[in-house]
């Protein structure tokens, strides 16, 4: 256990690419169809073998790890389309196709441009991106502490909304 943690310490993977001594690979999430993510093989078996997104997921909803994936036979109850691949709901059983899954359960695809606008468009990059010399600037800001209370309001509003919407099975109204 130990050397295992020494060799992932020694492990110099970044993001452009590996170039390990170890010769650490991608490895594709077993749901990667639906999340999409690659990462490290010790990343990942830190989460059961799977990336983070779906480990917390999985761990928050009770279900199994790895979603039900399968080629889709059938056009999806939600968009009406025959996509490549199908899922089936985490609460129900019902099959949606994968697109449809991202946006029901990982919010992957859904449109958050819509909220408030932040104070000073020209600074906003830097103060999202942490840039600690903006952050520090406008801290104070009453601009800037409205924005971030209508942020959480917005996000609140919003997250009810795809629960209540997102979250009810177009088949079972579950």
């Amino acid at each position: 256990m130990k050397d295992d943690f020494i060799e992932m310490e020694e492990c110099n993977y970044n993001d452009s690419g590996c170039n390990c001594q170890h010769l650490c690979e991608m490895v594709p999430c077993p749901n990667y169809i639906v999340c999409g993510t690659k990462n490290r093989r010790c990343i990942l078996d830190c989460h059961n073998g799977h990336c983070m997104s779906c480990a917390v997921l999985c761990y928050s909803e009770e279900v199994p790890y790895t979603f039900d994936i399968q080629k889709a036979t059938e056009e999806c109850p939600i968009c009406l389309e025959i996509k490549e691949y199908d899922v089936k709901r985490l609460h129900c059983k019902h099959r949606i196709c994968s697109d449809c899954f991202k946006r029901c359960h990982l919010e992957i695809g859904i449109d958050r441009s819509d909220g408030p606008k932040f104070p000073y468009p020209k600074l906003e990059n830097d103060y999202l991106n942490d840039n600690a010399e903006v952050r520090t600037k406008l801290a104070e800001d009453p601009l800037t502490i409205l924005w971030e209370e209508d942020c959480e309001k917005w996000e609140y509003e919003k997250s009810e909304l795809e629960q209540k919407t997102l979250g009810i099975c177009a088949i079972c109204r579950r």
